[in-house]
Protein backbone atom coordinates (compact mmCIF):
# COMPACT_ATOMS: atom_id res chain seq x y z
CA UNK A 1 0.00 0.00 0.00
CA UNK A 2 1.25 3.63 -0.91
CA UNK A 3 0.64 5.75 1.92
CA UNK A 4 1.41 8.74 -0.29
CA UNK A 5 -1.46 8.00 -1.97
CA UNK A 6 -3.64 8.56 1.24
CA UNK A 7 -1.74 11.65 2.72
CA UNK A 8 -3.55 14.55 1.45
CA UNK A 9 -6.92 13.02 1.39
CA UNK A 10 -6.03 12.37 5.45
CA UNK A 11 -4.46 15.88 5.88
CA UNK A 12 -7.68 17.44 4.21
CA UNK A 13 -9.77 15.57 6.48
CA UNK A 14 -7.95 16.33 9.43
CA UNK A 15 -8.16 20.05 8.29
CA UNK A 16 -12.04 19.51 8.36
CA UNK A 17 -12.19 18.62 11.69
CA UNK A 18 -9.88 20.65 12.92
CA UNK A 19 -12.05 23.48 11.07
CA UNK A 20 -15.48 21.69 12.96
CA UNK A 21 -13.57 21.83 15.93
CA UNK A 22 -12.62 25.65 16.16
CA UNK A 23 -15.75 26.37 14.85
CA UNK A 24 -17.73 24.78 17.98
CA UNK A 25 -15.19 26.44 20.14
CA UNK A 26 -16.32 29.82 19.32
CA UNK A 27 -20.19 29.04 18.71
CA UNK A 28 -20.80 27.35 21.96
CA UNK A 29 -21.43 30.41 23.82
CA UNK A 30 -24.42 31.46 21.31
CA UNK A 31 -27.95 30.08 20.95
CA UNK A 32 -30.02 30.66 17.72
CA UNK A 33 -32.39 32.67 19.65
CA UNK A 34 -29.13 35.33 19.92
CA UNK A 35 -28.50 34.85 16.22
CA UNK A 36 -32.21 35.56 15.19
CA UNK A 37 -32.59 38.22 17.50
CA UNK A 38 -29.36 39.71 16.29
CA UNK A 39 -30.88 39.77 12.77
CA UNK A 40 -34.09 41.25 13.71
CA UNK A 41 -32.81 43.37 15.08
CA UNK A 42 -31.62 45.18 11.64
CA UNK A 43 -33.54 47.97 10.75
CA UNK A 44 -34.47 47.56 6.69
CA UNK A 45 -32.30 50.88 5.57
CA UNK A 46 -29.61 48.28 7.30
CA UNK A 47 -30.76 45.74 4.94
CA UNK A 48 -30.98 47.78 1.97
CA UNK A 49 -27.37 49.70 2.43
CA UNK A 50 -25.64 46.21 3.03
CA UNK A 51 -27.61 45.01 -0.52
CA UNK A 52 -26.15 48.05 -2.37
CA UNK A 53 -22.84 47.81 -0.37
CA UNK A 54 -22.38 44.11 -1.88
CA UNK A 55 -22.97 45.37 -5.02
CA UNK A 56 -21.32 47.93 -5.25
CA UNK A 57 -18.32 46.18 -4.15
CA UNK A 58 -18.68 43.09 -6.67
CA UNK A 59 -19.08 45.88 -9.49
CA UNK A 60 -15.72 47.07 -8.11
CA UNK A 61 -14.36 43.61 -8.08
CA UNK A 62 -15.38 43.22 -11.96
CA UNK A 63 -14.13 46.56 -12.70
CA UNK A 64 -10.53 45.40 -11.62
CA UNK A 65 -11.08 42.44 -14.68
CA UNK A 66 -11.91 44.71 -16.89
CA UNK A 67 -8.87 47.22 -16.27
CA UNK A 68 -6.79 43.95 -16.68
CA UNK A 69 -8.16 42.88 -19.91
CA UNK A 70 -7.97 46.46 -21.41
CA UNK A 71 -4.10 46.32 -19.97
CA UNK A 72 -3.71 42.92 -21.99
CA UNK A 73 -5.44 43.66 -24.78
CA UNK A 74 -8.18 41.77 -25.11
CA UNK A 75 -11.95 41.73 -25.94
CA UNK A 76 -14.24 39.89 -24.06
CA UNK A 77 -18.05 40.84 -22.98
CA UNK A 78 -19.41 42.55 -20.66
CA UNK A 79 -21.58 40.59 -19.12
CA UNK A 80 -19.16 37.45 -19.09
CA UNK A 81 -16.49 39.20 -17.17
CA UNK A 82 -18.62 40.45 -14.56
CA UNK A 83 -20.03 36.80 -14.01
CA UNK A 84 -16.56 35.53 -14.37
CA UNK A 85 -15.16 37.98 -11.85
CA UNK A 86 -18.53 37.34 -9.77
CA UNK A 87 -17.63 33.52 -9.58
CA UNK A 88 -14.39 33.91 -8.82
CA UNK A 89 -14.39 36.11 -5.99
CA UNK A 90 -17.26 34.94 -4.30
CA UNK A 91 -15.21 31.38 -5.07
CA UNK A 92 -11.83 31.65 -4.27
CA UNK A 93 -12.69 33.86 -0.71
CA UNK A 94 -14.46 30.93 0.54
CA UNK A 95 -12.39 28.43 -0.71
CA UNK A 96 -9.09 29.95 0.45
CA UNK A 97 -6.18 30.93 -0.97
CA UNK A 98 -8.28 33.56 -3.05
CA UNK A 99 -5.29 34.58 -5.81
CA UNK A 100 -4.44 30.91 -6.36
CA UNK A 101 -7.78 29.60 -6.44
CA UNK A 102 -9.06 32.90 -8.09
CA UNK A 103 -6.55 31.72 -10.67
CA UNK A 104 -7.40 28.44 -11.76
CA UNK A 105 -11.09 29.47 -11.92
CA UNK A 106 -10.29 32.26 -14.02
CA UNK A 107 -7.91 30.29 -16.42
CA UNK A 108 -11.13 27.96 -16.59
CA UNK A 109 -13.23 30.64 -17.62
CA UNK A 110 -10.93 33.23 -19.50
CA UNK A 111 -9.75 29.99 -21.57
CA UNK A 112 -13.04 29.54 -23.11
CA UNK A 113 -12.37 33.37 -24.37
CA UNK A 114 -9.00 32.81 -26.14
CA UNK A 115 -7.11 34.17 -23.13
CA UNK A 116 -3.23 31.92 -22.49
CA UNK A 117 -2.16 31.31 -19.11
CA UNK A 118 -0.07 34.34 -19.49
CA UNK A 119 -2.86 35.99 -20.29
CA UNK A 120 -4.60 35.01 -16.96
CA UNK A 121 -1.61 35.27 -14.98
CA UNK A 122 -0.74 38.97 -15.93
CA UNK A 123 -5.08 39.19 -15.24
CA UNK A 124 -4.79 38.09 -11.73
CA UNK A 125 -1.79 39.88 -11.03
CA UNK A 126 -3.50 43.36 -12.35
CA UNK A 127 -6.58 42.62 -10.49
CA UNK A 128 -4.68 42.23 -7.43
CA UNK A 129 -2.38 45.45 -7.84
CA UNK A 130 -5.93 46.92 -8.48
CA UNK A 131 -7.10 46.07 -5.59
CA UNK A 132 -4.48 46.94 -3.26
CA UNK A 133 -4.30 50.63 -4.76
CA UNK A 134 -7.79 51.04 -4.15
CA UNK A 135 -7.70 49.26 -0.48
CA UNK A 136 -4.63 52.42 0.38
CA UNK A 137 -6.87 54.88 -1.51
CA UNK A 138 -9.96 54.04 0.62
CA UNK A 139 -8.11 53.28 4.09
CA UNK A 140 -6.91 56.70 3.02
CA UNK A 141 -10.33 58.29 2.65
CA UNK A 142 -11.03 56.59 6.13
CA UNK A 143 -8.37 58.32 7.87
CA UNK A 144 -8.95 61.82 6.49
CA UNK A 145 -12.53 61.83 7.14
CA UNK A 146 -13.03 59.44 10.49
CA UNK A 147 -10.12 59.64 12.14
CA UNK A 148 -11.24 58.77 15.40
CA UNK A 149 -11.93 55.65 13.87
CA UNK A 150 -8.40 54.46 15.42
CA UNK A 151 -9.79 55.24 18.77
CA UNK A 152 -11.72 52.29 18.82
CA UNK A 153 -8.33 50.22 18.39
CA UNK A 154 -6.24 51.71 20.66
CA UNK A 155 -8.57 54.16 23.33
CA UNK A 156 -6.15 56.86 22.49
CA UNK A 157 -6.88 60.17 20.53
CA UNK A 158 -4.81 59.84 17.47
CA UNK A 159 -6.99 62.40 15.29
CA UNK A 160 -4.22 64.38 14.15
CA UNK A 161 -1.84 61.49 13.39
CA UNK A 162 -4.89 59.65 11.37
CA UNK A 163 -5.11 63.16 9.12
CA UNK A 164 -1.80 63.09 8.60
CA UNK A 165 -1.82 59.09 7.65
CA UNK A 166 -4.72 59.63 5.30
Amino acid sequence: MNWRRYFWPVVGIAAVIFSLLLLWHELRGVSLDDVWDGITAISTRGWVLAALSSIIAYASLAGYDHIALLHIGKRVSWLFVTLCSFTTYALSHNIGGSVFSGAVIRYRAYGTRGLTGQDVGVLVAVCWITFVLSTILASGLVLVFEPEILDRFSGIAHHGLSEAAG
